[in-house]
């Protein structure tokens, strides 16, 4: 069908049977809103393919029973809300099909990102099958709005989605597709947590600023226990800190060595020595290419108390996940890890 004008399906109408404005042309605008659409387990109004110049208005609609497919169809603006599109059926059948849909705005009543998101995951499939294009359409259109934040939340729920459905693909016998799945989760986890696949890359510094802070308590724990030891063997075989050292008689040698007035025990030895700081420490173990000096000057002993004993191991695995944070929130920052 061809229309060079409007066509109305709203107030008072109301349909039994399919309404197929398949392949149509319509040069003016599709009003849909306070219809109503009824076919049972079929197409209540199938929109494949149809073109319509001026905008869809899908608003206030009393009632949807059967299927709505847009796929392929082309409108200009989309004037909505939520209650009027179709819900999946309670065994999770579609009943929205929007593969392919492309409209150029959105009405400014619905661009908030979680109903938008809700909307999408009526129809963001058919036969079980994820379809990413109905997200990655409502995220171009959303950026070109202006609605940034949103635009970013709707392509990390197609990022979480595209990675749900690709594990669930993933071919071979059980034994070797179950530790894949778990695998691939795993990342996905990662990726979304600590940088928000690449959409919220400063979620990296959150995530280091999580290490630091563990750091920073076992350390200070560590230090007040008596499990430092100054990180020279100059020092350490030095006669005055094995004076501090031996058999345990000082609770904290570190502290007494490297604080207070000189003396013949070895008190106050290292007082021009690099100052001790939990926090800094903790800054070194974590984060990269920054150094402050504290591991150079300092160093745990897993053999004095259990604090001691943790930050041991503890201390290998902050640098190990310092050098993945600090490197995926940097691929995230120049755009490697976004698919855009």
């Amino acid at each position: 069908a061809r229309v060079t004008g409007s066509v109305f399906l709203s107030d008072g109408f109301h349909a039994t049977g399919e309404v197929s404005l398949s392949g149509a042309e319509i040069g003016g605008q599709l009003a849909c809103s306070g219809g109503r659409f009824e076919n049972g387990e079929g197409n209540a109004l199938n929109g494949q393919r149809m073109r319509v110049t001026e905008g869809l208005l899908l608003r206030n609609v009393r009632e949807v029973e059967g299927r709505v497919d847009l796929s392929s169809a082309r409108v200009g603006d989309l004037v909505d809300d939520l209650a009027s599109w179709p819900v999946r059926d309670a065994d999770g059948v579609e009943r929205l099909f929007l593969d392919g849909f492309v409209y150029e705005r959105i009405a400014a009543s619905l661009t908030d990102a979680k109903q938008r998101i809700e909307w999408l995951s009526r129809g963001n499939g058919r036969k079980g099958v994820f379809c990413p294009q109905p997200y990655e359409q409502l995220g171009r259109v959303l950026g070109e709005m202006g609605h940034a934040e949103d635009r970013r939340l709707v392509l990390m729920a197609r990022e979480r989605l595209q990675r749900q459905a690709d594990r669930e693909a993933v071919p071979g016998y059980l034994l070797f597709r179950v530790p894949r799945r778990v695998f691939m989760q795993a990342g996905d986890l990662f990726l979304r947590l600590v940088v928000g696949y690449g959409y919220k890359p400063w979620r990296s510094f959150y995530a280091a600023a999580g290490l630091i802070g563990v750091g920073w308590v076992v350390a200070h724990m560590a230090w007040v226990e008596g499990s430092f030891a100054p990180n020279s063997d100059v020092i350490v075989d030095s006669a005055g800190w094995q004076v501090l050292a031996r058999d345990g008689a000082v609770k904290n040698p570190a502290e007494v060595w490297s604080a207070g007035p000189k003396s013949d025990t070895g008190q106050g030895q290292g007082m021009d020595y690099e100052a001790f700081h939990a926090l800094a420490y903790a800054v070194d173990v974590v984060v990269p290419l920054v150094v402050l000096g504290q591991e150079a000057a300092w160093a745990p002993s897993k053999d004095r108390g259990d604090w001691g004993w943790h930050l041991w191991y503890l201390r290998w695995l902050l640098t190990i996940a310092g050098w993945v944070v600090t490197g995926f929130g940097a691929a995230a920052v120049t755009g490697l890890i976004r698919r855009d």
